[in-house]
């Protein structure tokens, strides 16, 4: 079963927390030393998103086997 998880638009960033366009606002699990800029932020984020899309996306018969 494959899965996309939508990017989302960052439009505030700091050191401790992050809000989307939708308004949502998630704390980092560990801050930042320096506030990132919104380019920095939003490219680390497509990153991550990419990431676990193709992890979540991987062959089923792949994941039943970690599963054994």
């Amino acid at each position: 079963m494959k899965q996309k998880i939508k990017a989302m638009k960052i439009v505030r960033v700091n050191r401790y927390e992050f809000e989307t366009s939708d308004g949502q606002v998630f704390e980092h699990p560990i801050p930042f030393e320096d506030d990132p800029s919104l380019e920095e932020f939003q490219q680390i984020h497509n990153s991550c998103n990419r990431s676990l899309s193709e992890l979540l996306s991987g062959d089923d018969n792949e994941r039943d086997d970690i599963d054994r």
